[in-house]
């Protein structure tokens, strides 16, 4: 009697487990095909393509709109935003960010952030200036040099526009000059090779790093700027001071 009792309860079970998933499956079917017909219908077809802000500098955002439009003018706006990212960064490599919001019936507004001149990249094999960001990423080539941006240089790859640069030494050279910044140094160059020799613009003193986290190049940025205030305070002028060791070693004028 107990054995049929269990077998009772089991069978209640299953058929309970069984009408949940076909309540789910049922549910499932509804929803997938109202948002088919959502996303054929023309009531939720896109009208209007909005670009923000209306000027950028390294980018025109009539040039964002027309390829936005040209691609999805009269499609739903359902499961577009992914697209609409990949679209413009494949064809914007100078936009960092965006921003993607439906306004119902038919509009999306796309707000754009463009990604920032942070220094130059000068190679001995091309003529040009390349611009790159923080985040190493190339904005585009100048012939001259118009502003107090430091300069790199490097001899190990091609640069191009949207090109991401992926050498370590690059990517640690950009993170000494962010800390140096944030340290109140003024950078005028930086030359990347076997090691990374940087040159402070007002005092023209040569500070050698290696490669390293980013704490301990933030470590290394705020000792050089107490060595350069130290000695600056006595009016000894330094040449020279190599950061590469535990003890920095400094070489005076």
């Amino acid at each position: 009697m107990r054995k049929k009792n269990l077998l009772r309860k089991s069978i209640n079970s299953y058929k309970k487990h069984f009408k949940i998933l076909g309540f789910l499956l049922i549910a499932g079917a509804v929803l997938l095909f109202l948002w088919f017909i959502a996303a054929k219908s023309k009531l939720f077809a896109i009208k209007k393509i909005h670009v923000l802000p209306r000027e950028l500098s390294l980018v025109s955002t009539e040039d964002v709109a027309r390829i936005l439009e040209n691609r999805f003018l009269g499609k739903s706006f359902f499961g577009r935003e992914k697209e609409f990212k990949g679209v413009i960064y494949t064809n914007f490599p100078v936009i960092k960010d965006v921003r993607y919001t439906i306004s119902l019936p038919n509009s999306i507004a796309v707000e754009l952030q463009e990604r920032k001149p942070y220094a130059y990249i000068k190679t001995g094999f091309q003529e040009s200036y390349y611009v790159s960001d923080s985040d190493g990423v190339v904005l585009g080539a100048r012939e001259n040099i118009e502003d107090d941006l430091p300069i790199i240089y490097y001899d190990k790859e091609m640069l191009f526009l949207g090109k991401k640069i992926s050498d370590k030494k690059i990517l640690t050279a950009l993170v000494i000059l962010k800390e140096l910044k944030e340290a109140g140094l003024s950078v005028l160059s930086c030359t990347v090779n076997e090691k990374i020799s940087v040159i402070l613009r007002e005092s023209n003193t040569e500070a050698l790093f290696s490669e390293g986290w980013e704490e301990i190049l933030k470590e290394k940025a705020i000792l050089l700027q107490k060595i350069i205030q130290k000695y600056s305070i006595e009016g000894r002028k330094i040449k020279k001071i190599d950061l590469r060791f535990i003890n920095p070693i400094i070489d005076f004028y």
